[in-house]
């Protein structure tokens, strides 16, 4: 039990540190310094307004300077990580370094979300920090060459139907942190990964967006970040990957 809310805790606190970098990552600002600051105002937050999951709740939703309304998502976030930090520890049968890089693992999926989500791009160092993270954790080192035709093909795929696409409506359709994202889950995970990924990530994403569409949450013509549905994927093909093999033999048969 000391454990559990041990990770709980460190997983609100590490969701704390990824609302700050989903901040400053893409607006090229230090992650050092200087401290954490109303986005609205410029109040530099104090100790006791910093707190995680706490502080949002005792402060009403708000800034204790302006009095301008915190998204929620800041606290969502900080919940979110707690959460899945909690049961990730609840599936392994013993503490040891892989469990330490699946949770970093999960930290960096959570900030691609939302930065993807807020600014719809997937920063290169995110990308960087996977691709040297999931072959540790999956333990599987392959041949350069197996990496090299894997990434290749994973990155050229999604590459010349985005350029297909473009020349054919004039519109973007992959990003290029997109496109690099499904060249890096080629190296790391095989071409077979790749691929279950591409068509998992756009079935999931068609239903979501056909959702939205039928719902007017969006418009028709708003371009949708797909990091968060390949994202989705990879998170299920890693942790869970029975499961994808579940949905395939259901597909299959």
């Amino acid at each position: 039990m000391i454990l559990s809310i041990y990770i709980f805790v460190l997983g609100s606190i590490i969701g704390s540190f990824l609302n700050a970098l989903s901040y400053r990552i893409p607006n090229s600002i230090s992650i050092i310094k200087p401290r954490s600051r109303c986005p609205r105002c410029g109040h530099q937050l104090r100790w006791f307004e910093n707190i995680p999951l706490i502080s949002y709740l005792v402060q009403g939703r708000r800034c204790l300077f302006c009095k301008t309304n915190i998204p929620i998502r800041y606290f969502l976030l900080e919940l979110s990580t707690a959460a899945l930090f909690y049961f990730h520890l609840k599936q392994i049968l013993f503490f040891d370094y892989i469990f330490v890089v699946e949770l970093i693992i999960i930290s960096i999926f959570l900030l691609i979300v939302v930065i993807d989500l807020e600014n719809k791009i997937i920063p290169d160092s995110l990308n960087l920090l996977l691709f040297i993270l999931i072959p540790i954790y999956t333990k599987s080192y392959v041949s350069y060459k197996v990496m090299l035709l894997g990434g290749g093909l994973a990155f050229f795929i999604p590459l010349s139907i985005t350029y297909i696409f473009y020349k054919l409506t004039g519109k973007i359709g992959l990003g290029g942190g997109d496109i690099k994202l499904y060249g890096i889950i080629g190296i790391s995970i095989g071409f077979q990964g790749f691929i279950s990924n591409l068509f998992l990530s756009c079935t999931l994403g068609s239903f979501v967006v056909l959702f939205l569409l039928l719902t007017k949450i969006i418009k028709r013509n708003e371009p949708i970040p797909f990091g968060p549905f390949i994202i989705t994927v990879l998170y299920t093909q890693l942790f869970f990957p029975k499961l994808i093999n579940l949905i395939f033999s259901y597909i299959i048969k």
